[in-house]
Order: structure tokens, then sequence, then C-alpha cells
């Protein structure tokens, strides 16, 4: 999974709007301590983000408040972005937590995101647990109109 954070982190053709850790197939609950692999790999991209600038003649970070805002594609973000949008999601698997008992860090990122005034998609990336992502869907659905259009290969919609 590590692995996968990086390649995800250092692609150029998505926004980075947040990064949330949540349980596994395999954890339950999920080992808070874990969450550092997390923050080793933000660290990692702080440290090779200047690098990765050269890809698209990137001369500066923007300020934290317009990173905030809309970002325009093949921008890299600034670790502080990065890190005050990288949060803990559900600590318990499986769709029996799914409730108002299970709101997270995560989940609230979810809704923050979905409120914000920027008129792209949110494409959520989700490998082990999402049930983070399926604890905001069940009130964003009541909120707002949410497309759960599946682009899995192996998802029939």
């Amino acid at each position: 999974n590590i692995r996968r954070a990086v390649r995800w982190l250092i692609s150029s053709t998505c926004g980075i709007v947040g990064i949330i850790t949540s349980t596994g197939w395999n954890c339950d609950p999920y080992p808070t301590k874990s969450a550092a692999y997390r923050d080793s790999v933000v660290e990692a991209y702080g440290a090779d983000v200047h690098n990765l600038m050269k890809r698209s003649d990137q001369m500066a970070f923007l300020s934290l408040e317009k990173e905030n805002g809309c970002q325009e594609m093949g921008y890299w973000p600034s670790v502080e972005y990065i890190r005050s949008r990288s949060v803990m999601g559900s600590q318990r698997a499986g769709i029996k937590v799914i409730g108002s008992d299970n709101d997270s860090e995560g989940s609230e990122l979810i809704i923050r995101l979905a409120d914000e005034k920027d008129e792209r998609p949110i494409w959520a990336c989700a490998w082990g647990g999402a049930n983070t992502l399926a604890q905001k869907v069940q009130i964003l659905d009541n909120k707002h109109f949410v497309d759960l259009t599946c682009t899995a290969p192996f998802c029939s919609t």
C-alpha cells in the first residue's frame, strides 16, 4: 500500500485534495500507529517535490490559501498542503459500522471537499477498506447529488 500511495502522489494527472488512512480488509480495528506510514510517504513527497516540479516547469508553490482552492492539473502541491489534508478515516472495518457513531476526520474531509466551490468531480482512490467513503456517501446522498459511477473494470453499474 505504501508503494501505491507513492505512485499516486507522484502522478501529475490528478489534483490531490486529501489523503485518508482507513481500515483494510485485514485489520479491525485499524492500528493508529500505522498512520505513521502515511506520514512517511508525505514526508518523502516533501523531500522530492522540487524534482517533481521540474516535470511541469513549476517554479513555486501557491499560497496555502490558494492551494486549498481549485488547483490546475499538473500542479504539484506543497508538502504543507498535503499534510493539512492527511487525516485518519474510519478505524473499524465493514458495513456494519457505518452510521452516526462512525464519523472521523476522513469522513468530515470528504464533506468539506463536496462543499467546496469546485465544479470538478471528486475522484476517490480506495484500496483495502472504503467505509470512510461509504460513511459520507449516506449523508451526501441526502444533501447533494452524488454520481457513484463505478469506473473499475471489475465493477458492474
